[in-house]
């Protein structure tokens, strides 16, 4: 049975150091702004992972978000953007989801790691 958010929360892990959500940046040459690559290539992997995890949303769906990052070396990243770059991810897998309808819950940062290779955030959407 593949899950659903029916059935309960959905729990995905995104393995790697975690990326925040980075501020636009302005290409001078366009006068466009952008997000920037690093930000943009977390954005899918959390795409990817939420994808596969089953975390299918519809225009509308109102979910709780919530994270714990395990991180290792200090300091760790703001917390709230961290949680920016998730939301953006889940939506970047649910294009017709806004992420307007995320409840952005709770983020807890651990220190719990002592090698860079084991940082990872865990991610649970909640209906």
């Amino acid at each position: 049975m593949r899950p659903s958010l029916a059935n309960g929360p959905i729990t995905f892990e995104v393995p790697g150091r975690p990326v925040p959500k980075a501020r636009p940046r302005l290409d001078p040459r366009s006068g466009r702004f952008y997000t920037p690559t690093k930000t943009q290539q977390y954005e899918r992997l959390v795409a990817h992972c939420a994808w596969a995890a089953g975390v299918r949303l519809k225009s509308g769906m109102r979910v709780r978000v919530s994270l714990h990052a395990f991180l290792g070396r200090r300091p760790h990243p703001d917390p709230d953007n961290l949680l920016k770059a998730v939301v953006d991810g889940i939506q970047r897998a649910n294009p017709e989801w806004n992420d307007r309808d995320a409840i952005k819950q709770k983020v807890e940062v651990h220190d719990a790691v002592a090698n860079q290779q084991f940082a990872r955030i865990t991610v649970e959407v909640l209906p």
